[in-house]
């Protein structure tokens, strides 16, 4: 018997593809054999947003309001292609529009 390891990638995770490994045997005598074990992967996207305005009332028009976009990868996925939209500034740039598990951008 004999033992080996396999640390598992991010790319591993972002594929959300089982990790399939096969094992083969074989001798000078020409007998051969091979295993094949599965594991699982689950890995969900999840992301999160938080807004937060500069001021918390105006009293008056022509008072400019800054708001602070904060988005969160709370998953285990790498996400890409991120876009924040919002009703009323429309496109929202965010300073990084892929992030790894953990990681957050803002914009």
């Amino acid at each position: 018997s004999g033992t080996a390891t396999y640390t598992v990638l991010q790319s591993d995770i972002d594929a959300g593809l089982d990790i399939v490994n096969v094992a083969s045997v074989s001798s000078e005598e020409e007998a051969t054999d091979s295993a094949t074990e599965t594991v699982a992967v689950n890995g969900a996207a999840l992301v999160d947003i938080t807004k937060l305005a500069d001021v918390t009332q105006v009293t008056e028009a022509g008072q400019v309001i800054t708001y602070t976009y904060t988005i969160t990868n709370t998953g285990e996925v790498t996400l890409t292609g991120l876009a924040v939209n919002d009703d009323k500034l429309g496109a929202i740039t965010l300073a990084a529009t892929t992030l790894a598990p953990g990681a957050s951008t803002s914009g």
